[in-house]
């Protein structure tokens, strides 16, 4: 299913760059320590935030360092979900 999108939306904030598959795709850096906070317990927070953003969240594998990175058809989600993994990891490192 694809919804109708401005390709053409600003990203003022953070580098977007398209794929070949007309995807939109970014990069988000969140310290290793956070991953498991990120993926959940056996997946749910990465399932709920991608429902929640419309995103596809992909998060490097256990010991491994590097970017979550979003992958999304329109833009507008993309913007979402770097906003609400930002207030989320606010929130986070908050508690603990």
């Amino acid at each position: 299913m694809h919804t109708t999108c401005n390709s053409e939306e600003l990203f003022d904030d953070f580098e977007v760059e398209t794929t070949e598959a007309g995807r939109f795709r970014t990069s988000f850096h969140v310290p290793r320590v956070y991953f498991p906070y990120v993926i959940g317990q056996k997946g749910n927070t990465r399932r709920r935030l991608e429902n929640e953003t419309k995103t596809q969240i992909r998060v490097p594998r256990m010991g491994q360092d590097g970017d979550i990175i979003y992958s999304v058809f329109c833009g507008s989600s993309l913007s979402t979900a770097q906003h609400v993994l930002s207030l989320w990891m606010d929130n986070t490192a908050f508690k603990y």
